[in-house]
Formats: structure tokens, C-alpha cells, sequence
């Protein structure tokens, strides 16, 4: 239960900073060039000028495979794109800024280490609470 609700709040700091348009450090994403916004526009984005938004498919994280008791682990998951173009390749060269600026979305940075710092002793001083 406690690493699913630990990845439960990764999930949530991924997708809260795409829609606030911060990195995981909590700086503001690069803006989009001129060109991207224009053609971003003329396909009937709601958001052209946000970055990482034009789909909405790169804050569609989610936690699978789910921590059990036999395995006490949680991946967190980038979607297959509607288009069929896969998305982990495409926030994987956001995150590095191969060829476009750098925008680092996908991770754990400064303020969600602070949330999952007090969660994970929250969590486990219950634990043991409960074990006495």
C-alpha cells in the first residue's frame, strides 16, 4: 500500500507540472518556438503555446505494474500515443533536450522529493504505530 501511495504522488507532481508548465525543479518550461505555436494552432490545439500539452497524452502517467506484497514494486508508466507514436521516446528527448530545448517533466525533482520525504515517514511511523 505505501509505495503505491508514494508513486500515487509521483504520478500526481509529473502531472501537476505539465499542466503549471514546470520542470521537476519547478523553473518554467522553454517556450515554444514562434513555428510550433503557429503550427500547434492551425491543428486546433486548446493550448498552443503550452509545451508538453498539445495531445494531453504526456500527463496521462500511471502506476503499473502496482506494488503487491510478493513484489513490492511500482513502475510509473508513459501511454502508447493515440497517433501510435510512442510517447516514453518523445519525453525522454524532452527530458534530455535532444533537439528541442530541454524540458525535464518526467522525474522526481525538489518539490516532490519534499512531499514523498514527509509521506514515506507519515507512512511508516503509521506502520509501526500499528505494529506495536
Amino acid at each position: 500500500r505505501e509505495v503505491n501511495v508514494l508513486a500515487g504522488m509521483i504520478v500526481k507532481d509529473i502531472r501537476d507540472g505539465i499542466h503549471a508548465g514546470e520542470n521537476i525543479d519547478g523553473s518554467s518550461f522553454a517556450r515554444l518556438k514562434a513555428s510550433t505555436v503557429k503550427q500547434k494552432k492551425k491543428k486546433g490545439y486548446s493550448r498552443p503555446s503550452s509545451p508538453l500539452i498539445a495531445t494531453g497524452q504526456m500527463k496521462e502517467v500511471y502506476v503499473k505494474p502496482r506494488a503487491t506484497k510478493g513484489n513490492e514494486v511500482a513502475q510509473i508508466q508513459v501511454p502508447r500515443g493515440r497517433d501510435g507514436m510512442n510517447r516514453i521516446v518523445v519525453g525522454q528527448i524532452h527530458n534530455i533536450g535532444d533537439g528541442v530545448p530541454k524540458r525535464e517533466w518526467f522525474g522526481i525533482g525538489s518539490r516532490g522529493k519534499k512531499k514523498l520525504d514527509r509521506a514515506a515517514k507519515k507512512l511508516l511511523h503509521e506502520k509501526l504505530r500499528l505494529k506495536k
